[in-house]
């Protein structure tokens, strides 16, 4: 037999009793990420531009799986920049503007960022100059701030006894 209406029994789905919210994932991602962003303009003053990127990578990453998880209690396993972006914009959707992927520049500019993870470090043929390492900063700690504001808003939420 391959299908039984009444047999198949459910079990009752648990109440939620406390929120996923713990203001301290957003915290550390921070300032982990702050540190990458520290290491991003160091690495631009000695114009090691691979370098920089990869750090910006790091930060970008770090602040996305920070809100991602705090803000769903989903712990992703990816690195890959533009999936964080999508999957945490269901936490923040004003993180869609920061890469506006419907201009050449927005896509470019992720592009640069998502390929600094592997290629800054290992790939010959990776270039990112002064000027795209300044735009991609700029994006960056545009994400931060999303992020600084999100995790304000998450703390709002869980005063006020909404489970988030």
């Amino acid at each position: 037999m391959l299908y039984d209406a009444g047999a198949i029994h459910y079990e009752a789905i648990p109440e939620v009793t406390e929120s996923i919210t713990n203001p301290t994932i957003i915290k550390e991602g921070l300032l982990k990420a702050r540190e990458f962003l520290a290491g991003a303009e160091l690495y631009r003053l000695r114009q090691q531009y691979k370098m920089a990127a990869f750090m910006l990578h790091q930060c970008a990453e770090q602040a996305l799986q920070a809100l991602l998880k705090a803000g769903t209690g989903y712990h992703s396993q990816t690195h890959n920049i533009e999936r964080l972006l999508q999957l945490c914009c269901l936490v923040s959707p004003q993180l869609a503007s920061l890469f506006p992927l419907h201009t050449e520049a927005g896509k470019r500019l992720l592009h640069l960022l998502q390929k600094a993870y592997i290629s800054a470090r290992y790939a010959s043929d990776y270039r990112v100059n002064d000027g795209e390492l300044r735009s991609l900063t700029g994006k960056v700690e545009g994400l931060l701030d999303v992020v600084v504001e999100t995790e304000w808003a998450l703390a709002d939420k869980e005063s006020e006894g909404v489970l988030v």
